[in-house]
């Protein structure tokens, strides 16, 4: 995922879908003021797996958490600023590696739409973006992560539309080029009651100063 893909009712975006191999590329038509600039640009991109290749087996889970602390309800504390609609976390456990938290699949009311979307978002809610120094030592109190890429995602089975889903999240080194330890990376997977995995993916986030407004308690 390079950028958003916004999609005003009043200007549809034209889009665009290019295959090279296995290779697929979505691209959004950008209109500038100079017509000579307006031009395609990537939204988004992927490879397409093979029959073969889907049928490695994925991890059965993480490791274990350290330090495990019960953290009380993010959304009514404000350590989230998600509105009711995005509530979908039953309860969250945060370790200085990871976090591990139970989803409750319907208590959400983000329309599922194809991907159910509102659930694939709270999986990304036990991380601590505001406190990423809990997992990384190195990281000052005064940054913020953001998503910034997927480095891959891999969809086994549907999200749930009801029922609990177990998303395990762990921190991961920061990349070998990446020297500045800017990019954050979070592995990510998400198991529905019965033990199935669900998703499985590798977050990238940008670290950005909180600012005089983000650094308040």
């Amino acid at each position: 995922v390079h950028r958003w893909l916004p999609t005003p009712a009043s200007a549809p975006p034209r889009v665009r879908v290019d295959y090279d191999g296995d290779r697929v590329r979505l691209s959004a038509f950008r209109e500038a003021r100079d017509a000579r600039l307006s031009r395609f640009e990537p939204v988004a991109s992927a490879r397409l797996i093979g029959t073969d290749e889907s049928l490695v087996e994925p991890p059965a889970s993480l490791e274990p958490l350290i330090n495990p602390q019960r953290m009380p309800d993010p959304y009514a504390d404000g350590t989230l600023f998600h509105g009711p609609a995005f509530h979908y976390v039953q309860s969250l456990e945060l370790g200085d590696n990871g976090s591990t938290t139970w989803l409750d699949a319907a208590r959400g009311t983000v329309p599922h739409g194809y991907a159910n979307q509102g659930v694939l978002d709270a999986l990304t809610h036990g991380i601590p973006h505001d406190a990423m120094h809990r997992w990384h030592p190195s990281v000052g109190h005064d940054l913020v992560a953001y998503p910034y890429g997927l480095d891959h995602f891999r969809s086994h089975r549907k999200l749930p539309t009801t029922g609990q889903v177990c998303v395990q999240a762990r921190a991961l080194p920061f990349a070998s080029d990446d020297t500045a330890r800017r990019f954050p990376r979070t592995r990510i997977l998400a198991f529905d009651a019965q033990g199935a995995l669900l998703v499985d993916m590798l977050l990238r986030e940008v670290l950005l100063p909180k600012g005089p407004l983000g650094s308040v308690d």
